[in-house]
């Protein structure tokens, strides 16, 4: 019998707790993160961080071995990479990132924001 009640005990201080933020839709965790991504044959570094105050990620994403330059191909390639490496590492299942606003370049580097949305 006091075996039962032993386990009651310390279950109980459990139940209590909350697991994760449910106000923030969409989002797994509010961290940084860097990553290299293989695309089209090419490696590029893609770093992200959670903004609280626009609900989405703010996304780097910069080419190894030579930089990116600011025409249609580099920036359409950035959003894609952007978009799917958000999805994979930070939204949750049933969730993908779609980017928001307009990519932006500077420093031989694109700028996008993504958001997790649900599919």
């Amino acid at each position: 019998m006091w075996r039962f009640a032993f386990v009651g005990l310390m279950v109980l201080p459990l139940a209590g707790c909350q697991t994760g933020d449910q106000s923030s839709e969409g989002v797994v965790g509010a961290y940084q993160r860097t990553e290299t991504v293989r695309y089209n044959r090419r490696d590029y570094t893609v770093s992200f961080i959670y903004s609280d105050s626009s609900k989405s990620y703010d996304v780097k994403v910069r080419r190894q071995g030579r930089p990116m330059d600011s025409g249609a191909t580099d920036r359409n390639n950035a959003t894609q990479i952007a978009a799917s490496t958000v999805s994979y590492y930070a939204c949750p299942a049933g969730y993908r990132a779609k980017p928001i606003g307009s990519a932006k370049f500077a420093s031989a580097q694109w700028s996008v924001n993504a958001r997790c949305a649900k599919t």
